[in-house]
């Protein structure tokens, strides 16, 4: 997660060792070892966007390593890289393509298997297009006499995820990504601002869910 966006998502062996997104790979390389006290640390140069000034292009941009023109200019698109594995960014396949021969600072997990008991294929919840603002005012006064002193903080924005019954969901990014606004809108603790939220097995808005179904929900 980067500025309340989805960068990649997809299984843990896909984003660990077949990375599609630069951000991902950055991320990876960013944490110390626990095995290897000795192992450089590379951090992400640069700090994370102004959420009040947003730009047009990749929100990554500036800080990625492998940026082009079009990466500060347009949004980019999800790229399908496999199944479940996606990724936004311009240049998503090519970096797919590239990711196999690079060299990542992670431990060795020893084994293939990350589930010791894989998820079921029953939806629990699901989130479309989601998004949570906030507005920011600098000051009481300019709130009052000024029409541009409250601004939107766009903290989570078109999110959409599924989550099924036993499945175990990580969201990773630097702090102040959004990752704690988005579980709180998943808990309904944060209204959404726009979007859907569905919770199975009833097949409405959870917004709409009320009383006894709303205590279930909450528990």
């Amino acid at each position: 997660l980067y500025a309340g966006r989805i960068m990649e998502i997809g299984k843990p062996e896909d984003v660990y060792l077949h990375q599609g997104n630069p951000y991902s790979k950055a991320l990876i390389e960013s944490y110390p070892s626990i095995r290897n006290t000795k192992r450089k640390v590379n951090g992400i140069p640069g700090s994370v966007p102004d959420m009040l000034k947003l730009h047009d292009g990749c929100y990554f941009a500036d800080r990625c390593s492998v940026a082009e023109d079009i990466c500060h200019k347009e949004e980019p698109p999800y790229i399908e890289l496999g199944q479940g594995h996606m990724s936004l960014c311009h240049f998503a396949s090519e970096f797919y393509s590239k990711s196999g021969n690079l060299k990542v600072n992670v431990d060795e997990t020893g084994s293939d298997n990350f589930y010791s008991k894989p998820p079921t294929d029953v939806p629990l919840i699901h989130g479309d297009n989601l998004a949570k603002y906030f507005t920011h005012t600098t000051s009481q006064l300019s709130g009052l006499f000024s029409r541009t002193g409250a601004k939107l903080v766009r903290a989570v924005d078109k999110i959409n995820l599924n989550i099924n019954r036993g499945e175990i969901i990580g969201v990773v990014g630097e702090s102040g990504s959004g990752k704690t606004t988005l579980g709180r809108t998943f808990l309904l603790s944060h209204k959404p601002t726009s979007g859907s939220l569905v919770y199975h097995p009833s097949t409405r808005d959870i917004e709409e869910l009320r009383g006894k179904e709303d205590e279930r929900i909450s528990s």
